[in-house]
């Protein structure tokens, strides 16, 4: 037998099992990472969907008013609501009054806290 043709040296299986360890932990170190960014991108989207919620209940299901509340989502997100007057062009419009309505949620998984804003307006009669 020829020495070259023998197969596989003890030095060179142990460099590809070196190689193939250093594929699978970067492999598996980006799996990793890429299920934490969905995760966090899933919170999010629960944050986004709380904040949502409570603006479109924003003068529907509680009346505007300058003030604040506060509360907890069934995502157990907690969330607060502002509520302020806005200065308008129109001075002393009988018909209807502005608020700026601002709701912010937070909590557990959500990597920064939501904010969203809006104007709405109160229809006087």
């Amino acid at each position: 037998m020829r020495s070259g043709d023998d197969g596989f040296s003890l030095l060179e299986t142990i460099v590809a099992l070196a190689i193939l360890s250093v594929v699978a932990v970067a492999f598996t170190t980006g799996m990793s990472t890429g299920w934490r960014g969905i995760a966090a991108a899933e919170s999010d989207m629960k944050a986004l969907s709380v904040a949502q919620n409570e603006l479109e209940r924003a003068g529907v299901e509680w009346p505007l008013a300058s003030g604040s509340r506060q509360g907890v989502s069934p995502e157990g997100l907690s969330y607060s609501v502002i509520v302020a007057p806005a200065v308008t062009g129109q001075t002393g419009s009988p018909t209807s009054r502005a608020y700026w309505v601002t709701v912010e949620v937070q909590g557990n998984g959500v990597r920064r806290p939501v904010r969203l804003q809006t104007l709405r307006t109160e229809r006087t009669r």
